[in-house]
């Protein structure tokens, strides 16, 4: 996932965003990043997933603060 449109407006990708531009499948349709041009949703690795879940943990406040 070298180009991360889904990165607009400062936001992670969803866990299971398109492989490529981390955009959710039911708001995807056809979309165009460098790295692979135009394309539909693809199914994000397994590393992929595990990589943008702890993303968004990372971003969780700390109960109590």
């Amino acid at each position: 996932m070298t180009s991360q449109k889904s990165a607009r407006a400062g936001c992670l990708p969803a866990p299971s965003g398109c492989r490529w531009c981390g955009i959710e499948a039911r708001s995807h349709a056809r979309q165009w990043v460098e790295a692979v041009g135009w394309h539909v949703w693809e199914t994000p690795t397994d590393e992929q997933r595990k990589e943008r879940m702890r993303a968004r943990r990372g971003q969780l406040p700390m109960p109590g603060q």
